[in-house]
Parts: structure tokens; C-alpha cells; sequence
């Protein structure tokens, strides 16, 4: 994986991550037509997701950082 890729991998889970936080905030809110925007948003950074992932591994640093994220991303969920 390039440092490029790692970035772009780095940079769409942070935004899934801050995606699935307003998601958690809009259900709260009870507005849900801004929690299926959100949901679409999501759905599309999932699949960029599948595309940048490959079996290469992170240094630790940004290994440890992805692992953060998604424990966040499912906390949200």
C-alpha cells in the first residue's frame, strides 16, 4: 500500500467515523430525514471503503489509529 493509500484508507474511515456520529446525533433528535442522508453517506464511504482496504499491513501508528476509529464507527452504530 502506498503512503497515498494509506492516507485516502486513513482519511474515509475518519470520515466514517464522523459520519456515523452525526447519524447517532440525528436518531437522537428524532430527524430522520437527515438520518437517511447520513445513512446514504455512509453506505457510500463503506463501499469506498472495500475498494482502498487489501491485506497489506498499516505501521503500528496508523494500525492503532484505524482500530480507534472503528471502535468508534460501531460504539455510533
Amino acid at each position: 500500500m502506498t503512503e497515498l493509500e494509506r492516507v485516502q484508507l486513513l482519511e474515509t474511515y475518519d470520515r466514517l467515523s464522523n459520519t456515523t456520529a452525526h447519524m447517532l446525533s440525528a436518531a437522537q433528535a428524532g430527524d430522520w430525514q437527515r438520518l437517511v442522508n447520513l445513512e446514504k453517506d455512509c453506505s457510500d464511504l463503506v463501499a469506498r471503503l472495500s475498494h482502498l482496504e487489501n491485506d497489506d499491513p498499516l505501521p503500528d501508528g496508523l494500525r492503532v489509529r484505524k482500530a480507534a476509529m472503528i471502535r468508534k464507527v460501531l460504539a455510533d452504530d
